[in-house]
């Protein structure tokens, strides 16, 4: 467990120099896209992490669903909610501006923040290797197409919250709303590419099998 978080050193010197010139929740827009510039490079790194995992093969090494990971589900569980609150607390302190002189306290909560990005992702790896390893064919589907429908996901997550900013429903309604709807229209839309030869290369890395093929 140690050791798999040892590679979390790299996203956190990546990540606190732009936190050290930007807030975490202070967001820079182009047009219709937006982004946090604090978390930017946490974004190409975990992005190039899950291209070499994927590479090297999901049913191998660290999510070999016999693997280490998955035995040890509940470590990292419990590890993820004390990174989390590692994060929470210091950080709410900085909101209310009862941290707001204490260097120290804001390196905390960057720390935290790493930290809990990292475990929380093992955790939820580790509950699914424990839990859900059984083949499902629609969560089948959704692990084929999952690459695609985070490339093409950030369209319709911004129209939508754009199209509902004014709807008088509350926010739970309108999470759920775009939630549900956003995976669903990603979900067709990165289907559909695979069905061409080029979409099924880039997308699952294989042919698609084409009917009456033998």
């Amino acid at each position: 467990m140690l050791r798999d978080l040892q590679d979390e050193s790299g996203g956190f010197l990546a990540y606190i120099p732009l936190a050290a010139v930007f807030e975490p929740w202070q967001w820079v827009e182009f047009g219709p896209f937006s982004m946090q510039p604090s978390f930017s490079l946490q974004y190409v790194i975990y992005f190039f992490a899950g291209l070499g995992m994927g590479a090297y093969g999901l049913d191998r090494g660290l999510f070999d669903p016999e693997g280490m990971l998955g035995r040890r589900w509940a470590g990292w569980l419990v590890g993820a909610l004390a990174a989390f609150l590692l994060w929470l607390i210091p950080t709410a302190l900085i909101v209310k501006g009862q941290g707001e002189a204490v260097v120290a306290l804001k390196m905390v909560a960057d720390l935290g923040f790493v930290l809990s990005s990292a475990t929380s992702c093992f955790a939820l790896a580790a509950l699914f290797l424990r839990f859900a390893a059984a083949p499902r064919p629609l969560l089948d589907s959704l692990s084929q197409h999952a690459y695609g429908i985070y490339f093409v996901h950030y369209v319709f997550v911004i129209w939508l919250q754009y199209i509902l900013l004014n709807v008088p429903l509350p926010a739970i309604a309108k999470a759920a709303f775009v939630f549900t709807v956003t995976l669903t229209l990603s979900w067709a839309v990165t289907a559909a590419l695979c069905r061409s030869p080029i979409g099924a290369r880039l997308i699952k890395g294989k042919r698609p099998v084409l009917a009456g093929s033998s």
